[in-house]
């Protein structure tokens, strides 16, 4: 786990929470399962509190509760949206979900060593690239997938995901949705700033 993380934290990533939430700690991470009735998984909370990326591309599991981006705060405001647009309650949202992508646990799905499925969700209809496949077995193979999909992209901030070959696609098309929507918002006002990280 300590290899995949570093290899994480050496990809390149935007960030999608502005300058960061404050990482994990024992406190948080019992505070977040007594709230959801769950045990995060053991890779997830290693991420948490340890990577210097996880912090920016996904939502908060530290002490700051009251945040727009903490996990407890985003996941509640799902759950009260109307019906043909509330997550599903086996899922408990991970990513900040701008353009309304997300990645969540499926909870409804745990893989028998402490972990759970990872799954792709939006409220609406997603149609781009046929029928990729959006779910990993657990959350450290959803990282893999990650860095693999990341290191197929060029450094260059302002160039576009790379074309596809759908032949090989497979195994890296569970992150596309992450890397269309950077695409989508060269097309759009921009909402939130963007910090680049090294």
């Amino acid at each position: 786990m300590k290899t995949l993380l570093q290899q994480f934290d050496a990809t390149y990533f935007w960030s999608w929470t502005g300058e960061g939430n404050p990482s994990a700690t024992d406190a948080s991470i019992h505070h977040i399962n007594q709230h959801f009735g769950i045990t995060l998984p053991s890779d997830l909370v290693y991420f948490a509190k340890h990577s210097k990326n996880f912090r920016f591309m996904y939502l908060g599991f530290g002490p700051d509760y009251p945040s727009e981006s903490h996990i407890i705060r985003v996941n509640s405001y799902w759950r009260r949206r109307r019906r043909t647009r509330r997550v599903p309650r086996n899922l408990i949202l991970i990513t900040p979900g701008y353009d309304d992508y997300f990645w969540g646990l499926d909870m409804a799905s745990p893989n028998g060593a402490g972990s759970y499925a990872v799954q792709f969700w939006c409220p609406d209809e997603v149609t781009w690239f046929g029928e990729p496949i959006l779910r990993y077995p657990s959350f450290a193979e959803y990282i893999a997938g990650v860095i693999q999909w990341e290191a197929r992209v060029p450094r260059q901030a302002a160039s576009k995901p790379p074309a596809v070959d759908a032949t090989t696609a497979a195994p890296v098309a569970e992150i596309l949705p992450d890397k269309r929507r950077k695409e989508r918002r060269q097309q759009q006002p921009r909402l939130r700033s963007r910090t680049r990280i090294r």
